[in-house]
């Protein structure tokens, strides 16, 4: 709602008023020279703007990894250490339950032998 006193502008400027030669700028063109299907310029070329300096985009590419890699590595590690003690800890429980059941076995058979022998 406007404020008593206010208009609204007669005209709203829309992104072409605003910015100029937008509206010449090139659609993407796909292989056989036609823009995509559904799009329209969903990419805007703008004239007169080159290719950024590969030396400049290499310079900041290292300075946003060097930044990054750190937290990265550590971030990793602590995942890595995480899954390894589930591992070992699932692998402890599979083996200790494969091998209960032959060590109780044998428990068995030493008490049944001790009680033997000392019965008589």
């Amino acid at each position: 709602m406007t404020p008593p006193g206010r208009q609204p502008p007669p005209v709203v400027p829309t992104l072409t008023d605003v910015v100029p030669h937008l509206s010449d700028a090139a659609a993407p063109l796909l292989g056989d020279g036609q823009p995509p299907a559904g799009e329209a310029s969903a990419v805007v070329v703008s004239r007169g703007v080159s290719e950024p300096d590969p030396a400049l985009v290499d310079e900041l590419t290292e300075r946003v990894m060097a930044a990054l890699l750190p937290r990265l590595q550590a971030r990793v590690a602590e995942a890595l250490q995480a899954w390894v003690l589930a591992q070992l800890e699932t692998g402890a429980r599979t083996i200790a339950d494969a091998v209960r059941d032959e060590i109780a076995q044998d428990v068995r058979r030493a008490i049944v032998s001790a009680l033997g022998t000392t019965r008589r």
